[in-house]
């Protein structure tokens, strides 16, 4: 699921202790959570890498919120279960269940695909195209090709889904093709910054030694 409801009331009751940076990964983790629609896993190394959390500060942080917001479930695998997390998954699993089942029954109740003809009385031919992509198959597409893919991948979707999957003017053709430009952009774009702000330091460490050369 890539929605679900925040209680900003709620959250910031629960989270008003924290620190801004504590809270900013309690966030994280409860997105994890909704995205891939499953707990945590108990594997730190591999959490704390899909949430970019580095740091000793950032570890830390982690840790506390770990140990205060979820409990770890003992199992194979181990992880880390959040009850508002599980209940707001399943009220979204059931609601899809039922418009999944009202769906199919709508289809059943306009016959069999086969039996549609069109006005000259031939099979009409359903073409089935594949929608947009969801934020989890962006992020699955992004993860390991660049830093902070989670944060890039959710920039990439955002800004296409909100001009409905277009490049320019016209339909996106190959949305895996425009996240490979868009990573690889991204990658210019630090490379060049790189550059720069090396630059930046090769004229003063220049300036200081015609300083102290004089």
């Amino acid at each position: 699921m890539h929605y679900y409801k925040h209680n900003i009331k709620d959250f910031n009751a629960h989270t008003a202790h924290l620190s801004r940076l504590e809270r900013d990964i309690y966030r994280q983790m409860i997105e994890r959570y909704y995205l891939t629609e499953e707990p945590l896993t108990s594997d730190l190394t591999a959490l704390y890498r899909k949430l970019s959390i580095r740091t000793d500060e950032e570890i830390e942080a982690a840790a506390q919120i770990l140990s205060e917001f979820f409990v770890m479930v003992i199992g194979n695998p181990t992880v880390y279960q959040h009850c508002r997390c599980d209940e707001e998954i399943q009220v979204y699993r059931t609601r899809s269940d039922k418009a999944r089942d009202a769906a199919a029954k709508r289809w059943e109740s306009k016959g069999n695909a086969k039996a549609l003809l069109t006005t000259n009385n031939k099979p009409l031919t359903i073409n089935k195209k594949k929608g947009p992509p969801t934020l989890e198959e962006v992020c699955n597409e992004f993860d390991g090709r660049i830093e902070n893919s989670e944060q890039e991948a959710t920039s990439f979707f955002n800004h296409y889904e909100s001009n409905g999957w277009k490049v320019g003017k016209n339909p996106m053709k190959s949305w895996k093709a425009a996240a490979t430009n868009w990573i690889n952009r991204q990658k210019k774009w630090e490379k060049e910054d790189g550059n720069r702000n090396q630059s930046k330091q090769q004229r003063r460490d220049t300036a200081l030694v015609q300083l102290h050369s004089e």
